[in-house]
């Protein structure tokens, strides 16, 4: 019980976020999808309702990295994925969010324990002074998750 208690001390003094429901609180828009890395047929699955459904039609969607680095493997295996689904629009990853607003789509993507609850704070404030709704989010799962 002790380090279960030191455990959820250290997380929350930590400030990450690794809690799905508190994910979805902090996160703006809507989650989109569980997207497990490991589990490509899961993934392209995924992406393909994504393509045909709220991205249907596009012709610029921005990809935006929360907590992740947008030249991790994680999530430019997603940009690759997501561009071979929607080969006639222009998709770009940045956490640039000037250059996402002129987008049809911003779609978020995060992971448990990527991001603090300062960026998450910091960046639905932004995204309010933006002016333009989030599409949706993507919760990149572990790459050992099941």
């Amino acid at each position: 019980m002790a380090g279960s208690g030191a455990a959820l001390l250290v997380d929350r003094r930590s400030g990450r976020v690794f809690a799905d429901d508190e994910l979805q609180q902090l996160v703006p828009g809507p989650l989109l999808a569980q997207l497990n890395p490991a589990d490509a047929e899961g993934v392209n699955g995924s992406l393909t309702l994504l393509a045909r459904g709220a991205l249907a039609g596009s012709h610029r969607v921005a990809l935006i990295p929360v907590g992740l680095s947008e030249s991790s493997t994680e999530v430019q295996s997603l940009l690759s994925a997501l561009k071979a689904q929607l080969p006639h629009t222009t998709i770009s990853c940045s956490l640039d969010l000037v250059a996402a607003k002129d987008a049809d789509h911003q779609l978020l993507i995060t992971s448990r324990g990527s991001a603090t609850r300062q960026e998450l704070s910091s960046l639905r404030q932004q995204l309010e002074l933006q002016a333009r709704p989030v599409t949706g989010w993507l919760l990149l799962e572990a790459r050992d998750a099941a």
